[in-house]
């Protein structure tokens, strides 16, 4: 009676086996892997929600008329003028350690302002002596640097080329020494070469080079590859498109 019983058990268990295995879809018993293209998809998403981080981390603070306070006595095009990088830029955040860095990694820096300015001149700090001065058109909102070589440790600061008793603003900089400098331009080759050697893409490399300057608050250098960046996705572009025309003003009181 027992034996009955126990092959009566086994007959029904096959059963509803077999039962289950009618009603799922093949690949819901046997997990497939992957295709190729499926992975590319899938790691081209987390590209594009890195990328889109990129833009909060950027929606910082500057401060009043980018270094001080806008003043009656300036020039109207000067008191809409924010003047970004190179200089600091804070965190919005006041009580976050992140205050920015006045130093840049890179020997021809990228200049960066929203508004209009007529012209843009930069000099020594100490000496106040010229060393670039380049007439702008009023769509021109960057451009890189193309005067005397800078050199490490030395102050500077750039200004609207308008009359100073328009009072146009100054923000200062300074190259950093040769040793930070080094040590960044070490870190950055090591970096690369890591990549390179997974088979990362020239957009993967361009995304680790900006984080590694943001993490460093090295804006400045950080909107350097952003607008520099060749082939740039969609993403890079919006972010672009974002500043150029302030869908964040970082000069906002």
């Amino acid at each position: 009676m027992m034996k009955i019983i126990q092959n009566k058990s086994t007959l029904l268990l096959t059963i509803v086996v077999l039962v289950c295995s009618s009603v799922l879809p093949l690949d819901a018993i046997v997990k497939k892997p992957q295709s190729d293209q499926q992975l590319s998809q899938s790691q081209g998403q987390l590209i594009t929600l890195k990328w889109g981080d990129i833009w909060e981390r950027l929606r910082r603070k500057k401060g009043k008329g980018g270094s001080r306070g806008r003043s009656r006595y300036q020039h109207l095009s000067e008191q809409t003028l924010c003047m970004l990088t190179p200089g600091q830029l804070p965190d919005r955040d006041g009580n976050s350690n992140h205050k920015g860095s006045l130093e840049i990694w890179s020997e021809q820096p990228l200049f960066l302002w929203q508004g209009e300015m007529k012209g843009i001149e930069v000099r020594e700090m100490r000496t106040n002596q010229q060393l670039w001065e380049q007439p702008l058109e009023p769509t021109t909102n960057s451009i890189l640097y193309q005067g005397k070589a800078l050199k490490p440790g030395i102050a500077y600061y750039w200004r609207n080329t308008i009359p100073l008793e328009e009072l146009p603003t100054k923000i200062s900089f300074r190259l950093m020494d040769d040793q930070k400098r080094n040590q960044i331009t070490a870190d950055l080759t090591a970096l690369e070469s890591k990549l390179k050697a997974k088979d990362a893409s020239a957009e993967r490399i361009a995304l680790k080079r900006i984080n590694y300057f943001m993490d460093k608050q090295l804006w400045s250098d950080a909107l350097r590859e952003i607008y520099l960046m060749p082939n740039p996705p969609a993403e890079v572009t919006d972010v672009i498109d974002k500043i150029n025309n302030k869908a964040h003003d970082f000069c906002r009181e």
